[in-house]
């Protein structure tokens, strides 16, 4: 791992060093450029790192300056965690932009950290290709999915696709959860038919007395 740490390089200096401390032994500096990187596997440490960095120019007589460098630890420890899969049913005739469903994972690191923080996004699955007819957006730390295209030109009514939940940590880690999603058919399309109906009418006509 090297840590993006570059020290402004001022004009004449022609060396850099590592102040001798018990968190130095951790980092090591380019003594031409400044540039700090790890030296031995952080991992197994806790906290943070104070550095002390000296810079020496080449003058007649040398003159050196001191500059402090914090390293703060950022540990990814937790995966984002899908609590269950998605199962949906949704008419065929569904119309692109339609509300599926909203997926959400958790993660255990303060929401704070790039590791807790959340990104989502669809991922093939089992039935290839039905992934193509639904689209993910992100609102408030979920995942909003939608119809894409219609649904009526895939060539099932069963589509099984993933979507992973990943955090911005270094290294980052992720979880995968499954949607089926399955559309059923609409028998309102079958239009209503009349049975049979037999309507008897009887007339009274003028009568005279004989009657």
């Amino acid at each position: 791992m090297v840590i993006a740490l570059v020290l402004q390089i001022m004009i004449n200096v022609s060396l850099f060093v590592l102040q001798q401390s018990q968190d130095s032994s951790r980092f090591k500096i380019d003594p031409a450029r400044g540039i700090i990187q790890v030296a031995s596997p952080l991992y197994l440490d806790t906290g943070n790192y104070n550095l002390t960095v000296v810079a020496t120019d080449n003058g007649a007589p040398p003159l050196s300056a001191e500059a402090l460098v914090y390293v703060d630890m950022r540990r990814n420890e937790n995966a984002p965690v899908f609590a269950t899969n998605y199962t949906r049913n949704i008419s065929e005739y569904a119309s692109i932009g339609q509300h599926v469903v909203t997926v959400s994972a958790s993660d255990a690191d303060p929401v704070t950290s790039p590791s807790g923080q959340l990104t989502y996004e669809l991922v093939d699955g089992p039935t290839q290709g039905a992934v193509g007819y639904f689209s993910l957006s992100e609102e408030r730390s979920e995942g909003v999915i939608s119809v894409n295209r219609s649904l009526r030109d895939f060539p099932s009514s069963n589509m099984y696709f993933r979507v992973r939940a990943s955090d911005r940590g270094v290294p980052s880690k992720s979880d995968t959860a499954y949607v089926n999603v399955r559309y059923v058919y609409c028998s309102s399309m079958i239009l209503p038919r009349l049975g049979l109906l037999v309507i008897t009418m009887y007339i009274l006509l003028n009568c005279d007395d004989r009657f």
